[in-house]
């Protein structure tokens, strides 16, 4: 399992590129902790750097948050709840200032678009059944469209709305699924209304399953009007960018990330 150590020299990398402070968040995981732990543990970590950001020396409302894979998931979910949290004082607690989102696992609706197909999902819907049950309970329902009553608001707007040849009632509303399958907070690509989201860089892999959940989210937030810029790599496979010491793709989408953070917090 990946822990924040492992990713210290990335982050000291960006910290480095972009003159800035960097927090990395050692969340707890599921099956010992499911959702909404992790979240929570991300979300909590954001209050307290605001709350104390005269002693940390950084600025309240120019924090961004980053991830990658399951850590794209928790950043898209703390920037979406940071938003919707009506108890905060938006003086102290100002919103997100930008979001990065590295081949982040964004929705376990439907596992049938085109990217998905021919891919083994067995380990995903594992560890979406661990992050919102605990245990392997609803293992059959991760991605399964046929296990819901309604069509998230998204994929009406911006996605295909003939899935493997079967035709969707389009609905604007969610209605009650298995767990959490349906919580924006769960999977972010669910918001019915992000257009009060900050700018968001969006990295997909074409080769990965959950590529078009990516590209996805990009188009739900561009026709909500969020600035968005979203980047595809063709060469690489998921996990990628632990190797930009080596690596010159990685290396590149590195910087791509870092100028986009940079431009943000000018």
């Amino acid at each position: 399992m990946f822990t924040a150590r492992m990713f210290h020299s990335a982050v000291s990398w960006i910290a480095h590129e972009c003159q800035m402070i960097t927090i990395s968040v050692d969340y707890r995981r599921p099956p010992e902790h499911p959702f909404p732990t992790p979240l929570l543990d991300v979300h909590y970590t954001v209050l307290w750097a605001q709350l104390n950001a005269q002693k940390l020396g950084i600025d309240p409302s120019k924090v961004v948050l980053m991830g990658d894979s399951s850590g794209g998931n928790l950043a898209a979910a703390a920037t979406t709840l940071h938003r919707d949290d009506l108890e905060l004082d938006k003086h102290s607690f100002p919103g997100i200032k930008a979001q990065v989102l590295i081949y982040p696992v964004m929705q376990s609706y439907n596992y049938q678009t085109g990217s998905y197909i021919g891919k083994d999902l067995e380990n995903l819907r594992k560890y979406v059944s661990y992050y919102i049950a605990g245990d392997l309970s609803i293992t059959e329902e991760a991605g399964n469209p046929d296990r819901y009553n309604g069509v998230p608001a998204y994929w009406s707007a911006v996605v295909d709305k003939t899935v493997s040849g079967k035709e969707l009632e389009v609905k604007r509303s969610l209605t009650a699924s298995p767990g959490n399958l349906d919580n924006v907070y769960c999977f972010p690509l669910l918001d019915e209304d992000p257009s009060g989201l900050p700018p968001t860089h969006v990295l997909a892999l074409t080769r990965d399953a959950i590529r078009d959940d990516a590209a996805h989210y990009a188009d739900w937030l561009r026709h909500s009007g969020v600035q968005v810029e979203y980047e595809e790599e063709s060469q690489a496979n998921h996990g990628f960018m632990f190797l930009y010491g080596t690596d010159e793709c990685a290396l590149r989408h590195l910087k791509n990330l870092a100028k986009f953070v940079w431009n943000r917090l000018e």
